[in-house]
């Protein structure tokens, strides 16, 4: 009789902590204060995020509140081992205002996965802080008025599997084209359509379109036509006979 006692207390108690565990919040009090700080940023404008760009717009941030856990708030996804955010998705979300480079968004030191596409960033810079998210595979920065030089802290990001930077207020120097070719080996997408690359030097266009097989997404910018020539050439070149190649190259030598 003790021992069957026995075995129902122990029953009883992991039933205790089973039910504990289900209802305790998944997200950290610093990752739900940081998510909080990052919202205080901004306004909310349905205009920031046109319905002709977005399928669907709404301002996914005004449901956030405090007390409550992190990790079911709209655009959020976390690792639903150890709670860490993992994931946010504020694309259409009306957002206006600016990031400043010590926001609390880099706090989030987990992230794999951001977009804050088609929102309003009221022309400010990319911060280059950016590459405090040394995890990150997806960054959508796409439509959300940027302005400025693409940051080259941004080449850091070695495991971007997916980098959308399509705008018209935004430049991309050589530099950063160069870290782009040499450090991101797991890239896969790329959009810069409508970036000013008029500063690029002509090599660094052509060692990208060698990654054409690799690389998906347009490239914008006054250089867009001679990459578009790049590519034509190398295609014709790659019908010659070697021979009638080298003969080439030596004429142009």
């Amino acid at each position: 009789m003790g021992w069957l006692m026995w075995c129902y207390q122990i029953l009883c108690l992991q039933l205790v902590l089973l039910y504990s565990l289900s209802c305790a919040n998944l997200c950290s009090n610093e990752q739900s204060s940081a998510l909080l700080h990052f919202k205080q940023l901004f306004s909310f404008s349905k205009d920031s995020s046109p319905s002709w760009d977005c399928d669907s717009s709404y301002p996914k941030m005004m449901d956030w509140k405090e007390d409550t856990d992190c990790c079911s708030w709209e655009g959020v996804s976390c690792d639903r081992v150890m709670g860490h955010v993992i994931s946010l998705d504020l694309s259409c979300s009306w957002l206006q205002g600016n990031i400043p480079s010590n926001t609390s968004l880099f706090l989030l030191s987990h992230l794999q996965k951001l977009n804050l596409a088609y929102n309003d960033f009221n022309l400010s810079q990319i911060p280059s802080d950016f590459v405090r998210f040394p995890n990150l595979t997806h960054l959508n920065l796409s439509h959300s008025n940027f302005f400025g030089q693409v940051p080259f802290q941004i080449t850091h990001l070695s495991k971007l599997i997916s980098l959308n930077l399509c705008g018209y207020h935004l430049t991309l120097e050589t530099l950063v084209m160069k870290g782009l070719v040499q450090n991101m080996s797991h890239l896969q997408e790329l959009d810069l359509y409508s970036v000013n690359m008029s500063t690029v030097a002509l090599e660094k266009l052509e060692e990208m379109m060698g990654r054409r097989d690799e690389v998906a997404g347009e490239v914008g910018g006054e250089n867009r036509r001679q990459l578009e020539e790049v590519n034509r050439r190398q295609l014709e070149e790659d019908k010659w006979p070697a021979a009638a190649r080298r003969e080439m190259a030596a004429g142009r030598s």
